[in-house]
């Protein structure tokens, strides 16, 4: 029901992306945070997560 969130720099922001590229969620964080992904189906997603030096992604499985 959560994503957790580690070493990434205060005030950056992450977007899950589905397949297809459409935004499914959106936040801000800072450093260490867990993001709600309850309300998302199960299934592959990509993180992107921007920071002040540069955009990371990586993916993530939501299995239920």
């Amino acid at each position: 029901t959560s994503l957790q969130i580690q070493g990434v720099p205060d005030n950056s922001a992450i977007e899950l992306l589905d397949l297809l590229g459409r935004p499914t969620l959106s936040s801000q964080i800072n450093g260490n945070s867990k993001l709600d992904v309850s309300q998302l189906q199960p299934g592959r997603y990509e993180a992107v997560v921007h920071t002040a030096s540069g955009v990371m992604t990586a993916p993530v499985i939501i299995q239920r």
